[in-house]
């Protein structure tokens, strides 16, 4: 073979090329495809959040359209059912005004307080509001305090009584001056100087102060409906004996529960008949009504009041403001909702029947 004619050498640059270029393909393959993963998981994690949200969004608009069907429902029976000692209706066929549960269909729960089973910082008592104080665990000196300070939030000058609190004092304590008015709601007392730091007051959702207290304008107290505390704030009872007659008053029947708040409230005579702090058995005109969702720990609460002689309508609703109970609320622990009946009466032989 001639020397010119040389065989060519083949390298192996060009397949080792082919075969670096297939592993960076590979890579970016295998990354593109992580990234995809990725991506597709975020989405479908967003999307399933939202969807969550959604559905948590129209069980809410359900529970609140539930809630003001239920409270329509009531403000009916309120202002059309007529009342006796324990709340509404009749003895036997009665919704009672206690603060217990009853189940107002669609899983909603409802309850009443009379404003007569509490005591109202509209038109107080110092002595039972003493006593009241008493009850969480405060001491004399605590509670002419607080009561002092109370009186001097709410009178219309700016004298201070003797442990009382006027605008200097709220001011070193950078609090709100005092509004020189009456309360307009039961959490204003929450602005008094030296109420908020009693941390009794206002331990248990369900058995704190506001609970107990309410600024209607109704006067005396009702054994049939009270609590225990206000039951010792009004007839001065042992607390044990106070709820020892809570407890007894819940178990027993309609009939047997107005003998017991009669032997609390004696009737009206010569000496109690101008007294405006005394045992009445019969609710007052203002209903504190909640609600809450069956299994649920949280609910709302409105003050209905009825105004027969105002001219803006027949009943008035106020103060509507969510709440928070310390337990969900078990549905077999509810009380069944009687098939209450508005009042009626024939006009007729009413003035047929009168004296006159």
């Amino acid at each position: 073979m001639p020397r010119s004619a040389v065989m060519p050498v083949w390298t192996n640059d060009r397949p080792r090329k082919i075969r670096n270029e297939g592993g960076y393909v590979l890579v970016l393959t295998i990354a593109a495809l992580a990234i995809l993963m990725l991506a597709g998981a975020f989405i479908g994690q967003r999307v399933s959040g939202t969807l969550q949200l959604a559905i948590a969004e129209k069980d809410r608009a359900e529970e609140l359209a539930a809630t003001q069907n239920a409270l329509n429902q009531m403000v009916f029976l309120l202002a059309t059912t007529q009342r006796f000692a324990l709340g509404m209706g009749a003895p036997g066929q009665s919704v009672r005004f206690d603060g217990e549960w009853y189940d107002a269909g669609n899983g909603i729960a409802v309850a009443f307080v009379d404003s007569r089973a509490q005591l109202s910082v509209a038109t107080p008592s110092r002595l039972w509001l003493g006593r009241l104080l008493a009850s969480y665990g405060l001491s004399a000196n605590d509670q002419d305090a607080l009561l002092d300070t109370l009186e001097d939030y709410s009178d219309t000058d700016s004298l201070k009584r003797l442990q009382g609190a006027e605008a200097a004092d709220y001011a070193r304590v950078a609090l709100p001056a005092p509004r020189n008015q009456p309360l307009v709601a039961e959490e204003e007392l929450l602005r008094i100087y030296g109420w908020r730091q009693h941390a009794a007051l206002w331990a248990n959702d369900d058995d704190n102060l506001l609970q107990q207290l309410n600024v209607s304008s109704d006067t005396g107290v009702n054994p049939a409906t009270a609590s225990w505390r206000v039951l010792v704030a009004a007839f001065s009872l042992d607390p044990k004996a106070a709820a020892s007659f809570v407890k007894q008053r819940n178990a027993a029947d309609d009939l047997t529960v107005q003998n017991l708040a009669n032997s609390l409230a004696p009737p009206l005579t010569g000496d109690n008949f101008m007294s405006f702090q005394r045992g009445v058995v019969f609710p007052g005109a203002t209903t504190l009504v909640k609600l809450a969702p069956i299994g649920k720990s949280y609910g709302w609460e409105v003050s209905f009041t009825l105004t027969p002689e105002s001219k803006e309508g027949g009943w008035q609703l106020r103060n509507f403001r969510s709440i928070r109970l310390s337990a969900a609320i078990a549905a077999d622990k509810l009380r069944p909702m009687p098939d209450l009946k508005p009042f009626s009466a024939e006009l007729q032989n009413l003035t047929t029947q009168m004296p006159f």
